[in-house]
């Protein structure tokens, strides 16, 4: 029946709707934290923001996320000690879920993801529109609309 209505739509010109993306947010900084909800809510996606990187952990050992973007510059906790333990909780479950970093400083971009293995992506702070589509693309290209 889903395929009869996707391709309806698709005879009418219309996109089938896609799927919002479950992602969780977790950043120290409330302003940074607000303009990376803002932008994906803009987008259609269902949103969960916590404040701090042990929150991030808890949040994810709860529900499924199709991406968690953590904040690396965090003084009340690891966000790459937080990545790490969600990609081995992925693993031991068999589900992968995209981690991108989000930090002020990307200019050592190769060398923090070296470091931090767990995260597929590292994006400066704040968040613009255009960099966030960009990367959405990278996980589905419905997703950055």
């Amino acid at each position: 029946m889903e395929s009869l209505h996707n391709l309806a739509n698709s005879v009418a010109g219309r996109r089938p709707k896609r799927q919002p993306l479950k992602v969780l947010v977790a950043d120290a900084d409330a302003v940074s934290r607000m303009i990376a909800v803002r932008l994906l809510e803009r987008r259609g996606h269902d949103v969960c923001a916590v404040e701090a990187s042990a929150e991030a952990l808890r949040t994810a050992s709860h529900k499924r996320f199709d991406l968690v973007l953590l904040d690396l510059d965090q003084a009340a906790g690891d966000g790459t000690a937080c990545a790490a333990e969600i990609r081995k909780a992925g693993i031991r479950n068999g589900i992968h879920t995209a981690i991108w970093g989000m930090s002020l400083e990307v200019g050592g971009r190769h060398e923090i993801l070296q470091a931090a293995p767990a995260f597929d992506l590292l994006l400066a702070k704040p968040l613009d529109s255009e960099s966030l589509t960009k990367a959405l693309r990278r996980l589905s290209p419905e997703a950055s609309e």
